[in-house]
């Protein structure tokens, strides 16, 4: 009968209206500028990715998606308040957290990039100041299993734990790949780590991948181990699902799907029973489209479910209005970038050795990538094998327009045989040359999407 009733209440509860979260291709001030107005309705948290945590021998910053080059933390900077700009003098209605995202995909994911990182959301919510009525800024982590090790994950979050001030958190919204109900986490990880990295650590609060009924479950445990481990379930701040970024595929879920699941199964169980306040749906664009009207949430405050234990976190967080409204008279209306946007380095064309690509660990792991310009878009052709299957080769193939508008939905090719993970190591007029990790040479041919063993 309990359990019933619990089902009947998170039933009751309707899915927040999503936000719109991006791949970020770009650090442009006027497409940044037009991103933020084109969202002035959006109430809820906003995620910026910027991809993988980089340091070119000077400054630190990160690799972005598509042309994997560098941009610095002033770069990124000087992009997030044009955005904020945007937001804000556009004039809509919605309030919005918006978190500065980079992810710990190998590259730098150390105690300093975690540093920098925490130091920059700090001058950004310096920067909002009497904006603080509609706009909060947080940074962001995509914390993934496969990706990187515990203890440089870790490392990254100690950093930003150490420098961050006042509300400057910061949202994990990276995967639980492996984790029970499913055996162990992947990579050496423990539920124990993902709670760290997601409420363990002050500023941490959790957004995770909510892509599947394997993903629900997976965070519905690891809620479920901060109550019987340290005496408070873990609070869901929101889930983030990728159904734009797939095309609007029917093999992931929707936002209200995503949200559901997760809010269906914590809230089956007393111990985990809560509401979720935000969900968020991740897209490839990096250009206007319609946005999505805001909603009014009130969960209890703090959350229903939280049970003693010594865990202090800002329960504020998960309001989704600022406990203080603020009208902004004694800010001007007007704000600039603290910097000048820097102009953008070209997209490189041919073979990087990089696997940084916009899809979820626990799906691929990339060893390279080869980029050109085919029929007036970018095509990105990314090499590796499946994130379950280590030798069953794969490539996977994104266009993009190259306004960054769109993208179209991934095209994947496989080899017939497992002969391991591919890397492609020659390419001559769209025509790649690929060797699998067992010594087997292929060929694929871009324009025909062909593959084929030599």
């Amino acid at each position: 009968i309990f359990i019933l009733g619990a089902l009947l209440s998170a039933a009751a509860w309707a899915a927040p209206v999503p936000t719109t979260t991006r791949y970020m291709s770009t650090t442009n001030g006027d497409i940044l500028y037009s991103l933020g107005c084109s969202q002035t309705n959006e109430s809820g948290a906003v995620i910026l990715d910027f991809g993988q945590p980089w340091f070119d021998g000077s400054d630190y910053g990160t690799n972005i998606f598509g042309s994997v080059t560098f941009r610095s933390i002033s770069d990124i900077e000087s992009a997030v308040q044009n955005f904020l700009i945007g937001y804000y003098e556009c004039g809509g209605s919605g309030f919005i957290r918006l978190a500065v995202g980079t992810s710990n995909y190998r590259g730098w994911t150390t105690y300093a990039h975690g540093q920098a990182w925490a130091q920059m959301v700090n001058r950004l919510n310096d920067w909002v100041g009497g904006w603080a009525d509609r706009i909060g800024v947080r940074g962001a982590n995509d914390i993934e299993m496969d990706w990187n090790s515990v203890a440089n994950s870790r490392a990254w979050v100690d950093g930003y734990a150490d420098n961050y001030v006042g509300q400057s958190y910061f949202y994990n919204y990276g995967d639980a790949a492996g984790c029970p109900p499913y055996g162990r986490c992947n990579n050496g990880w423990s539920q124990e780590d993902v709670w760290y990295v997601s409420w363990g650590s002050p500023p941490a609060y959790p957004v995770p991948e909510i892509y599947t009924y394997g993903t629900a479950q997976e965070w519905y445990r690891i809620s479920l181990y901060g109550y019987t481990n340290h005496g408070q379930a873990v609070q869901i701040l929101g889930t983030l699902t990728q159904w734009a970024a797939s095309g609007y595929c029917s093999c992931t879920y929707t936002p209200a799907q995503g949200w559901q699941q997760l809010t269906n199964l914590l809230n089956a169980d007393a111990r985990t029973r809560q509401n979720i306040p935000y969900s968020t749906d991740i897209t490839w664009s990096n250009q206007p489209s319609g946005a999505a009207a805001g909603t009014e949430v009130a969960p209890d405050k703090p959350p229903a479910g939280v049970v003693g234990g010594s865990l202090e976190k800002d329960w504020n967080e998960f309001q989704t209005r600022p406990p203080v409204r603020n009208d902004g008279s004694a800010e001007p209306r007007w704000k600039t970038p603290t910097t000048p946007t820097r102009p953008e380095p070209p997209w490189p064309r041919g073979i990087i050795e990089s696997g940084l690509a916009p899809f979820p660990g626990f799906a691929y792991q990339f060893e390279n990538q080869w980029h050109d310009f085919l029929y007036g878009e970018h095509v990105n052709v990314y090499a590796g094998a499946m994130g379950d299957d280590a030798l069953q080769g794969v490539i996977v193939i994104r266009t993009t327009r190259l306004d960054l508008s769109g993208a179209g939905s991934p095209e994947i090719f496989t080899t017939h045989q497992r002969v391991g993970t591919l890397r492609i190591v020659t390419a001559k007029d769209a025509i790649l040359t690929l060797q699998s990790s067992q010594g087997r040479s292929f060929s694929f041919n871009v324009v025909t999407r062909t593959l084929s063993a030599e």
